[in-house]
């Protein structure tokens, strides 16, 4: 067989595949759904009170626990446990921060709060999470700063309570009757 021919018979094999040839496109699609925000919401800022001394060297910490047990009671409520330490004065009118946190029901969250330090303190928050999914029983997780936890939100659909608290170390002597704020963040992440 000459080049010509070869050329032909190439040629005509191809026209007949290419005749003979079956296509078809088909239209898929894929979905998706976004998952609800994680939302906090304050319902009580923390406070170490009116009576910390302010003197270089001394601390004054806030601890609480969640409320739990009973048809009655209100499984997030906090109960502060009054401000100790040498730096508090007897403080009685310390209150613990309370934050709701809402989101997707049965989702894992990753909760972070970072020491603050300050020229003249240091803020190290520390406390509890409860899930809230059962009034007899709160599933409770302690929780210290620069250390993040993972919980799950289950209670209420999707909620769950965060006590904070923590210890206020002063590293130099504050100015005396003036209030002072303390910034930190509650970083939650799905």
């Amino acid at each position: 067989m000459n080049f010509t021919n070869k050329v032909g018979a190439v040629a005509a094999a191809t026209f007949v595949l290419a005749s003979t040839a079956n296509a078809a496109t088909f239209s898929a699609s894929a979905s998706f759904r976004t998952i609800a925000d994680i939302s906090i919401t304050e319902n009580a800022a923390l406070s170490f009170g009116t009576s910390v001394t302010g003197k270089a060297g001394t601390i004054c910490t806030v601890d609480m626990t969640i409320a739990s047990g009973g048809a009655n009671a209100d499984p997030g409520a906090t109960t502060t446990v009054q401000a100790t330490g040498t730096g508090c004065g007897g403080t009685i009118d310390s209150t613990a921060g309370e934050y709701l946190l809402t989101g997707a029901a049965g989702s894992s969250i990753t909760i972070t709060m970072a020491t603050v330090s300050q020229a003249d303190y240091d803020f190290a928050p520390a406390g509890i999470y409860s899930d809230l999914a059962n009034v007899a029983v709160s599933v409770e997780t302690a929780y210290f700063a620069d250390a993040p936890f993972n919980v799950t939100l289950e209670g209420g659909g999707g909620t769950g309570r965060l006590a904070v608290g923590g210890l206020l170390s002063v590293t130099n002597n504050l100015a005396a009757s003036t209030s002072f704020t303390i910034p930190y963040d509650v970083l939650v992440v799905y």
